[in-house]
């Protein structure tokens, strides 16, 4: 394109910079009138989630690094050539490709006034609703969920599924989730971590395959230590607070009809749906996109299934040792010494998950190679054993962790004594919750 072509690429981004600006007043001023700003801004951050995750599906897909080459930067530079791809010839993206590649002035001028138009429909828009849009934006609407929508039906049968004493906190604290934008939001926006991974999930199965069996042993690792490795993650951001997010309002759970070990359990369970049965899906779906045969893919999934109970469970027990009642927010109950370790934990038991996947994979792979029964038994000996040991590991860390846990919260109901710094202790009278007795 040389330095004029340079040029009317500058002369491109400008014109076009105003575009989401403008569709974006325009898409919060309709929003606002609609919608009341409780749901607004639920609404709004699971609209952004979904434009994260598109946005790095695209920038993927589109290997912009191709541009750091001298050969990748000529394909690119072709592909831009082709404005057919761009759109109809009357488009203002055909118009603008044009005016970039060949130079046509008339094609500027076309995307100048399109933009100059939906300048002037958000200019209209705020006119017209942003005295609505601002009575509504008194409305916080905190419910959520409203008692007897679809919604609450749907999650009072999920519940159904539990012991009867672990319902109601399982309940609140999964309702809590549904309603609070700062949970279920960054949820979103971690999804597109896991869409990501699925998409370079076909590329990399492409690059291993080229080594023969080896590199499927090799790919059943990476996948099965990547998958575990998000799984910490969430679990470090979802299930490790879980305990903490009680809050100022702790007294209550204190003198609640409800032990410490089934406190403990129900808190698990408010964990579960991000931090197992995400990983799990993730697992699931990714051995299919990789080409998994069907054995590889159910052994994986399980063993990945297993290990996200673990990590989740280390979590949440861990988490209620020394929870901070005083925190602000979720970011800050998800940091300091008891997270990082707890991450410094998960990242070792997703590294010893996937050496356990690479070498059961490598014993059943070398399966195929012996005629002899009995190094055929040991084989699948050693497969059985590599298999199990990550989660074996995982249910003696997690049932320490619980063991510790159950001590802590039995340590703060009966001596009133926080488990973290500045925890109310306020309500709590000096000989414990045995004093309301």
């Amino acid at each position: 394109l040389g330095v004029a072509g340079a040029l009317r690429a500058m002369v491109a981004v400008i014109v076009s910079a105003p575009l989401p600006l403008a569709a974006g007043v325009v898409l919060a001023h309709v929003g606002g009138a609609v919608l009341p700003a409780g749901r607004l801004r639920r609404v709004s951050l699971l609209v952004l989630g979904v434009a994260v995750a598109a946005a790095l599906v695209w920038f993927r897909r589109a290997r912009v690094e191709r541009l750091l080459t001298e050969e990748g930067a000529h394909e690119l530079l072709q592909s831009a050539k082709d404005a057919g791809a761009v759109g109809p010839s009357w488009s203002p993206a055909r118009r603008l490709a044009d005016f970039v590649v060949d130079g046509e002035v008339a094609g500027c001028f076309v995307a100048a006034a399109t933009t100059l138009a939906v300048l002037a429909l958000a200019f209209a828009t705020h006119r017209a609703l942003y005295d609505r849009a601002r009575k509504l934006a008194v409305d916080e609407s905190p419910t959520g969920v409203l008692q007897g929508s679809v919604a609450a039906r749907l999650l009072g049968w999920a519940v159904r599924l539990l012991p009867v004493d672990l319902r109601p906190m399982a309940q609140k604290d999964l309702l809590a989730f549904v309603r609070d934008p700062g949970q279920w939001g960054q949820v979103v926006l971690l999804v597109g971590v896991g869409v990501l991974y699925l998409v370079n999930a076909s590329a990399l199965g492409d690059g291993l395959r080229v080594l023969g069996g080896f590199g499927v042993v090799v790919l059943l690792a990476a996948h099965t230590g990547i998958v575990a490795f998000i799984a910490g993650g969430l679990a470090v951001r979802f299930a490790f607070p879980q305990v903490g997010l009680e809050g100022p309002a702790v007294w209550i759970v204190d003198g609640a009809p409800l032990s410490s070990d089934r406190l403990l359990r129900a808190k698990l369970v408010a964990a579960v749906p991000v931090v197992v049965l995400f990983p799990l899906a993730l697992a699931a779906v990714g051995g299919v996109m990789l080409g998994f045969s069907p054995f590889a893919w159910a052994w994986s999934t399980a063993l990945l299934g297993a290990v996200a109970v673990a990590i989740a469970a280390s979590a949440t027990f861990r988490g209620a040792e020394h929870p901070l009642f005083d925190a602000t927010s979720l970011s800050e109950l998800a940091v300091g010494p008891g997270a990082m370790t707890m991450m410094v934990l998960a990242t070792v038991l997703a590294g010893v998950a996937s050496m356990g996947a690479f070498v059961a994979g490598g014993a059943w792979y070398a399966r195929g190679f012996v005629h002899d029964l009995v190094t055929d038994a040991a084989l699948g000996l050693v497969f059985v054993v590599a298999a199990s040991v990550a989660p074996v590991a995982g249910v003696v860390v997690a049932r320490r962790a619980f063991a510790r846990g159950v001590a802590a919260l039995d340590e703060r109901r009966h001596t009133g004594r926080a488990g973290g710094v500045g925890a109310p202790t306020a309500l709590i009278p000096a000989g414990g919750v045995d004093a309301f007795e």
